[in-house]
């Protein structure tokens, strides 16, 4: 039975042979414990799964990370590959990036992420670490590196996303999560992610920086004459950028060939701090509506203004609007002849259905 006494007899055991190494004897009481040691793990392990959240394995077992910790560092529990496998298996049910309202469970998934990043760390001794990790938990060379880069990508996230309440964000225009992180931070980190960008594991921490970037203070670059830039790297931006493009919009296709690589929320965190994104958006719209699928009908132009969160997000952001507007006025007006640019504008205005004060100012 899985209980705090059972816990902390476990936890002398091992701890006493682990800060007292020198002694045989208890060297070899600890190794002859091996196989109840692992009996108890398979047992511990079914009452986390079973338990589902770290705060509830916490409120019945506070020391289990204490527990953790210890045998994960300990010489004589690796002697069994087995109780290794069990030991992992327990820390990666801990390290769950799900939101944790009190300080207690907040440290535990930081303490299990904490331990993944030391396991997975090659070594001078072991170098292929992670691969023997994954041949204990019965994984592939491919599903080991798949599962340790969804953690890494998990923890970076939920780091991001800590925050001690909401503020007022006057550049957002609206009340943003109350971030601790340096503008430096967020630009390291978004460099670091250009060439992955594209790679669905990432999508995470791609829609992360983005929300955590709204949050934070731009930098004061001194290769720029000391003026404000943007706390995201400009070749992040760019690569998200391209990623979120509609080039493949087609109107005889089901679905029309649209794409939704962020959600909703991040895409406008984009278009809203980055205009040439939002600006890219209208123009693949034009050149799909306009020069590749004049036939197209109204009906289907609206569901792609829809289906691409154009829409929405002009009706949710004035600034977006006026800027969509422009774009394709500025069209009509350098080819006035252009039925096709005129029924855009129009459809666009009947879809968004703006207030006719808002209407007014964008004409």
């Amino acid at each position: 039975m899985i209980c705090e006494e059972e816990v902390k007899r476990w936890l002398n055991i091992f701890q006493k042979s682990s800060e007292e190494s020198e002694s045989s004897e208890r060297d070899r009481r600890a190794l002859d414990s091996l196989d109840d040691l692992v009996s108890f793990l398979n047992q511990l392990k079914e009452f986390i799964e079973k338990k589902g959240h770290p705060r509830a394995v916490l409120h019945e077992i506070p020391s289990v990370g204490k527990l953790l910790g210890m045998l994960a560092q300990n010489y004589i529990m690796q002697c069994s590959e087995e109780a290794v496998k069990i030991v992992f298996h327990c820390i990666m049910s801990l390290a769950s990036a799900g939101n944790a309202a009190d300080s207690a469970t907040r440290k535990t998934i930081s303490w299990a992420q904490s331990q993944i990043r030391h396991m997975v760390s090659p070594s001078p001794m072991c170098p292929s670490s992670v691969l023997l990790i994954g041949q204990y938990i019965g994984n592939t060379a491919t599903e080991t590196t798949q599962i340790m880069i969804e953690k890494v990508v998990d923890s970076i996230c939920y780091d991001l996303m800590k925050h001690d309440g909401t503020k007022w964000s006057t550049p957002a225009n609206d009340v943003v999560p109350s971030l601790k992180h340096q503008g430096l931070t967020l630009w390291t980190l978004s460099e670091m992610c250009v060439p992955l960008v594209s790679k669905p594991v990432v999508k995470p921490l791609v829609e992360s920086l983005l929300v955590a970037g709204n949050a934070t203070t731009d930098l004061i670059c001194s290769s720029s004459d000391y003026q404000m830039v943007d706390c995201l790297s400009p070749r992040f931006l760019s690569s998200v950028t391209e990623l979120t493009r509609q080039k493949a919009i087609n109107f005889t296709i089901k679905g029309f060939g649209v794409k939704h690589t962020l959600s909703y929320q991040s895409l406008t965190n984009l278009w809203r701090r980055y205009q040439p994104s939002f600006e890219n958006q209208i123009f693949d719209l034009v050149e799909a509506v306009v020069l590749r699928y004049p036939d197209a009908s109204n009906n289907d132009v609206k569901i792609v203004i829809e289906t691409i969160y154009l829409a929405r997000a002009c009706r949710d952001y004035e600034e977006l609007f006026l800027v969509a507007i422009q774009i394709v006025y500025s069209f009509g007006r350098s080819s006035p002849q252009n039925t096709r640019l005129t029924l855009l504008l129009n459809l666009l205005k009947e879809s968004i259905a703006r207030s006719s004060v808002a209407v007014e100012i964008a004409q």
